[in-house]
């Protein structure tokens, strides 16, 4: 067996603990035409496999592996306008089978650009990741797209899922809605599609949100606060619609969150800094419940409050009767 990476010298790394596959800061990034490539590791093995523990391991039933984790900016502004991480790997067992994995994001419009970090102010962000398993037959993609433009808020994700016999596609779901917002503040709409080869599930709805930015500035302590709130609601429904075309449930839903986060810099020390005063979510959800018999109503209520990560509480009740 034998094993080779090639990657910048990682100065976090302790002497004989495990080599971290993922990227590495170049000391000179490097212009690949409109980017700059300023992270970067590969690595290539036979007669071994990845290890969680230990990083890689000899295993003779893996034939070839190799990995590579690039991190691109924008040459331009230097990260601002873009960021993007792509990796990808490879592992080819001695009986032919295979795994194929990708993982990529890339943030657009970013304020603070970090090399290995992934900026949640960014205006525009996304991620994909894709697994398949020729063994098992089985495709795995998910997708995520996050947009914070004063013209347009909006976020969803993707799911596909395949195997022989199996498949799920869902465009969002009721935990992470699609939702869209013109203007990022007032009226948008909500929702979520999910089917399998034979049931479907659906929700819509409609949503109002508010997004405020103000800042106070004062002689020690100036700082910038943003609040994030809403309410969201509407109805859903699933449905059987193999072998036959059957109601299992339909209902309605309501989500309420709010989100005040402080941006903070405290003159006297030099010190920067971000924290969040206070986060609030409640979700309620009432279903009738037609198939299968007998017919049921279902509630449900729960969520959380934080707040200055100082207090905390959960909350989740519900009730089921039989009509």
């Amino acid at each position: 067996f034998w094993f080779c990476q090639i990657s910048p010298q990682d100065e976090k790394r302790k002497p004989g603990g495990p080599i971290s596959k993922r990227a590495v800061p170049l000391e000179k990034p490097a212009d690949i035409g409109p980017a700059q490539l300023v992270a970067a590791s590969g690595r290539l093995y036979h007669h071994m496999k990845e290890d969680p523990q230990s990083s890689i391991v000899p295993d003779s039933s893996y034939n070839y592996g190799a990995y590579m984790n690039l991190i691109l900016f924008d040459k331009k502004s230097k990260g601002n306008g873009m960021r993007l991480d792509v990796a990808a790997g490879v592992e080819i067992r001695e009986d032919g089978n295979y795994i194929i994995e990708f993982d990529g994001n890339i943030q657009l419009g970013s304020p603070n650009p970090k090399v290995l970090e992934i900026d949640e102010n960014a205006m525009a962000s996304g991620a994909l990741k894709i697994r398949y398993n020729s063994a098992e037959e089985h495709f795995l993609g998910q997708g995520s797209v996050l947009i914070r433009k004063e013209a347009l808020c909006a976020k969803g994700n993707l799911l596909v899922d395949i195997r022989p016999g199996e498949w799920h596609v869902a465009i969002g779901s009721r935990e992470q809605m699609i939702m869209i917002t013109p203007g990022c503040t007032g009226w948008g709409g909500a929702g979520w599609i999910d089917v399998t080869q034979n049931i479907a599930e659906v929700g819509l709805g409609i949503s109002f949100s508010v997004n405020v930015k103000f800042g106070v500035d004062l002689k020690a302590v100036s700082a910038n606060v943003y609040i994030d709130a809403g309410a969201a609601a509407g109805i859903q429904a699933k449905a059987q619609y193999k072998p036959k075309l059957v109601l299992l449930e339909a209902g309605l839903w309501l989500d309420i969150w709010a989100k005040v986060i402080a941006d903070y810099n405290l003159k006297l020390l030099d010190k920067r800094g971000s924290c969040t005063l206070v986060d609030v979510y409640c979700r309620g959800d009432m279903i009738v419940v037609f198939n299968p018999p007998p017919t049921l109503v279902r509630g449900r209520v729960s969520g959380y409050l934080k707040v200055l990560g100082v207090f905390s509480c959960d909350f989740d009740t519900g009730f089921e009767k039989v009509l």
